[in-house]
């Protein structure tokens, strides 16, 4: 599991200290936390499940390392930090907001090549626009350095929020043709995996994905589930495997 962190704002007692803890496989943005004394809280209100028990452990392991990031920080930069945070915060959330959002799409998203290098292009933006919106006072060059372009989880104690957004533009515009034919072939990959099976009784899963672009092996294990809960096909354990078997109507029935 993959964590990053947002480095909490405050330290005076009397205002929240929040931060948010991604994690990567996760298709959504994740949860914001709120601090009061030694409670926390879930900010949407919901009560706390193990998934945020395990993230705040994570976080708690980060926090050393964020304390000696900040820890050269004179007591004049930090009030620098926290004034610009409670002046200009009701302007720059929404735009935080949205550029993780968007960050979030552009990785998950496999609609067609052009729209998800769209996203990515919109991420990138807006993270760069909200640095120049940051950067117009000295608190908001180190609130945006120590929220953004300093960021730590268990794989690295420091890294820009953006720069796997950046790294996947570049791969996507390199790749062009071969993400093209990627996201093209998942438009037709029930149909076409119903049809190999049908051809192919009893076939290993293990040996079904080199039939398919190198890329879809996740998305054929996610199918290949789905279809066997749609009763479209039976899957039995073999070895290391499954054989797969499409079944007819009368199996279906009995399924069911």
């Amino acid at each position: 599991m993959k964590f990053s962190f947002r480095k909490p704002s405050f330290k005076l007692s009397d205002i929240f200290n929040l931060w948010r803890v991604k994690n990567s496989k996760a298709a959504d943005s994740s949860p914001t936390y709120i601090r009061t004394g030694k409670t926390v809280l879930r900010a949407d209100g919901k009560p706390l499940t193990d998934d945020d028990v395990e993230r705040l452990i994570a976080f708690g392991k980060a926090q050393d390392f964020q304390e000696e990031w900040t820890s050269s920080r004179t007591k004049r930069e930090e009030e620098l930090e926290d004034n610009f945070f409670i002046k200009y915060y009701e302007q720059f959330q929404p735009i935080e907001h949205e550029m993780i959002e968007t960050i979030q799409q552009a990785k998950i998203f496999k609609g067609n090549i052009d729209e998800k290098i769209e996203l990515c292009n919109k991420a990138i933006n807006l993270f760069y626009g909200l640095k120049k919106f940051c950067s117009r006072s000295k608190g908001g060059k180190l609130y945006f350095a120590d929220t953004w372009e300093h960021c730590h989880n268990s794989r690295s104690e420091d890294f820009s929020f953006i720069e796997e957004t950046e790294k996947l533009l570049v791969d996507l515009r390199l790749n062009y043709d071969d993400y093209d034919a990627y996201f093209k072939g998942l438009k037709t990959l029930k149909k076409d995996l119903l049809k190999f099976i049908s051809d192919n009784p009893l076939f290993l899963q293990r040996e079904i994905y080199k039939h398919f672009h190198p890329r879809m092996k996740y998305d054929i294990q996610i199918c290949l589930r789905e279809c066997e809960k749609e009763g479209l096909i039976k899957r039995e354990k073999k070895v290391n495997s499954y054989t797969l078997q499409t079944l007819n109507k009368s199996e279906k029935g009995a399924k069911s």
